[in-house]
């Protein structure tokens, strides 16, 4: 009976051996829905941060509303979600990008709207358009917030995604963990929470990889300020 609420590590491993088929598909699922949703997200969120960065009335009209809709605790929207798009995968992965619009969407904008004051003369000097300054001044000098949001998103996807298995299904280890409660299977439910801790610390630690990788090779070509053509 202790097992049952107490579960020892060897009871875990007991467990996830007894059901590694079931665990090897939630965990695929699940992993499947963090990247779609976070690729959704984090491209949405950087495009529509520049867009509301680079307009002015754009950005005092829409502000009000991102504070609203920002300090509201996301995981209210979620039964939401299902009453919009039914159960299923799909479901899932459009809340998990709603769970990583947020942070590249903000951290863009406050990149964007920090560019130096220098960076403005040398684009009139230089005769530069709006998308020149963007292209080669703005969205590099932005780099190192937008990279902030990016992995950010990376682990706000992963809580998205548990939360999104909860309530629209889907069939990852959110689904088990559920399934696991109810039947009071705490040797499944420790083990999915323990797969899902290894899918966060990994899915942050490629994303902060890439991230970085790609900053520090390119962030010195972007700011190309001798020509804007």
């Amino acid at each position: 009976m202790s097992q049952e609420f107490y579960p020892s590590p060897l009871y875990i491993i007991d467990s996830l051996t007894v059901f590694q088929d079931m665990f090897i598909t939630g965990a695929q699922t699940t992993i499947i829905e963090i990247i779609l949703g976070y690729v959704v997200g984090v491209t949405i969120g950087v495009v529509l941060g520049i867009a509301v960065a680079e307009s002015f009335v754009f950005r005092q009209l829409s502000l009000p509303l991102i504070i609203l809709t920002y300090s509201i605790p996301h995981a209210i929207f979620a039964p939401l979600f299902t009453v919009w798009f039914g159960l299923g995968i799909h479901t899932v992965v459009l809340y998990i990008s709603w769970f990583s619009f947020y942070p590249p969407f903000i951290t863009t904008i406050t990149g964007f709207t920090q560019t130096s004051e220098e960076f403005y003369q040398l684009g009139e000097i230089t005769g530069a358009t709006r998308w020149q300054m963007i292209r080669k001044i703005k969205i590099w000098e932005a780099l190192p917030n937008i990279t902030t949001g990016l992995k950010l998103a990376a682990q706000s996807s992963v809580i998205g995604a548990v939360i999104a298995e909860f309530i629209a299904g889907g069939g990852g280890l959110g689904t088990i963990i559920k399934s696991s409660t109810t039947t009071v299977e705490t040797g499944s439910l420790f083990g999915a929470l323990i797969l899902l801790m290894v899918i966060g610390v990994t899915f942050f630690q490629i994303v902060s990889f890439v991230v970085d990788r790609f900053t520090t090779r390119n962030r010195g070509e972007g700011a190309d300020t001798q020509t804007f053509y």
